[in-house]
């Protein structure tokens, strides 16, 4: 029961997974896209769909159920989409460069918009809405520090 879940499951997930990167929804948001579909697919495996989310989204080793988490797919999407296209220095990449250089200049900020650390202080009065903040929103909750390189105010 649990394989046909996982396998529902991820194809189900690979339809959502191709827009994600361009998406900035809140993991309230993302949780109540897949509920639809996991209060539908748990029963239906013979599993109460009241089960801690926790337990769904571990992975089959732990005992878990390894439902896909949308919310840690989009942050993983969106951060492995920014390293791809700026190590490449594709022409995405260059637009990307100047998002970063635009968000760095809105922060104020004389550190790597990167580092984890500084992303409390400055997150209160950045724009929440550019997808640049959201990718450090993302990883900063994660706790993921990327070292990609941008311009700095001096």
């Amino acid at each position: 029961m649990i394989s046909s879940l996982h396998l529902a499951a991820i194809n189900w997930a690979a339809k959502l997974l191709y827009p994600l990167p361009a998406l900035t929804l809140t993991e309230k948001e993302c949780t109540s896209i897949m509920a639809p579909a996991i209060r539908a697919a748990l029963p239906k495996a013979g599993i109460s769909s009241c089960i801690s989310s926790v337990v769904r989204h571990a992975p089959t080793h732990s005992l878990g159920l390894e439902v896909p988490n949308l919310y840690t797919a989009m942050g993983t999407a969106r951060t492995s989409f920014l390293l791809e296209h700026c190590w490449q220095k594709a022409p995405t990449g260059q637009l990307l460069q100047v998002a970063i250089e635009n968000h760095v200049l809105d922060v104020g900020l004389f550190h790597f918009i990167w580092d984890n650390t500084h992303f409390a202080s400055y997150s209160r009065w950045c724009s929440h809405h550019s997808w640049i903040y959201n990718i450090c929103a993302s990883n900063n909750q994660k706790e993921i520090v990327l070292s990609l390189q941008h311009a700095q105010l001096h």
